[in-house]
């Protein structure tokens, strides 16, 4: 990292407009992550590392679309990503991407309802569901590609 960006990650703690008490502090893994989860995107994206979406997820007006045009929210808003300039076997590293905004109806209110707190929509029920049923089906097929990986490996090469 050149000296121009190790400055940016740097910040000044201490006595204000006394240099003598002040100390650079490093800010830390966080905004390290965030920088190299934002240099895998293009510039119109949006990328979180694996930690950051499990806190978004929690926020149903984040996690899910408005349900537009049909009324039906789905968990179609975000899809899984591999951070490649974080480090392999760093569970931060399998993030999410934005894939889509909110509609021109509902982001405002989305917007506002995310800016006093809220968390909770009732309208997301069978997305919810629908998401566990993903998530359990792709730990079945995570496993069973395992499987079939220990078994090519005690096979040995053909």
């Amino acid at each position: 990292m050149g000296m121009a960006a190790s400055r940016i990650l740097v910040k000044r703690v201490g006595v204000p407009r006394k240099p003598e008490f002040q100390e650079e502090v490093w800010v830390g893994k966080a905004v390290n992550y965030a920088a190299k989860a934002a240099q895998c995107s293009n510039r119109d994206e949006m990328w979180v590392t694996g930690s950051i979406w499990e806190r978004l997820a929690l926020n149903d007006y984040v996690a899910y679309t408005c349900g537009c045009p049909d009324g039906e929210p789905r968990d179609t808003l975000w899809e899984d990503v591999e951070i490649t300039r974080l480090p392999e076997g760093d569970e931060d590293r399998y993030g999410r991407r934005l894939t889509s905004m909110w509609c021109v109806k509902h982001g405002a209110a989305f917007c506002d309802a995310i800016l006093a707190g809220k968390t909770d929509r009732p309208d997301v029920g069978k997305a919810q569901a629908a998401l566990r049923m993903k998530l359990v089906d792709n730990v079945i097929a995570k496993k069973r590609r395992s499987a079939r990986q220990q078994r090519l490996a005690r096979l040995g090469p053909r």
